[in-house]
């Protein structure tokens, strides 16, 4: 399983503090998970986070609509996938991470993935980090540019 870092800024913001315990668990299950990927959406059912975390999948499912609920999550039962929408808030911005989220991306129903990009533009980082998503959102083609830092 490969290395993953989590900056732990996130357990201090309010809404992750007024989580009960067993919502914190798989809140952080979504930031590690050995099914996450570069853009912080991956699939897997209650039962499969059931049986990882040794939890019972009423539990589970309860936590993952409480979650979706907070807006913590996106949750889509009927393909048993979960966005984890601060993901990549989390992980270092190292140079091809973007790229790696755009391919991952590419993979995704296009409705998830133009939630996604609306999400993350909302938060101003398409723009702090000079990436072009112009041509995703508008044509509905996942083909986003980066764009070389001027010096």
């Amino acid at each position: 399983m490969p290395f993953r870092y989590i900056n732990d800024h996130c357990w201090v913001t309010a809404p992750i503090q007024s989580l009960r315990h067993w919502d914190k668990c798989i809140y952080q299950y979504g930031l590690i998970n050995h099914h996450q990927n570069a853009h912080g959406i991956f699939r897997a059912s209650p039962l499969d986070i059931a049986k990882d975390l040794d939890m019972p999948p009423k539990q589970v499912k309860s936590s993952l609509q409480h979650l979706h609920d907070l807006g913590l999550i996106k949750w889509i039962p009927s393909t048993d996938t979960i966005w984890v929408k601060e993901y990549i808030t989390t992980q270092p911005k190292y140079n091809n991470i973007f790229t790696a989220i755009i391919t991952a991306l590419r993979q995704e129903p296009l409705e998830l993935a133009q939630e996604y990009v609306a999400y993350y533009n909302d938060l101003g980082l398409w723009k702090k980090h000079k990436i072009d998503i112009s041509e995703f959102v508008k044509s509905g083609a996942p083909k986003p540019k980066l764009q070389k830092k001027k010096h």
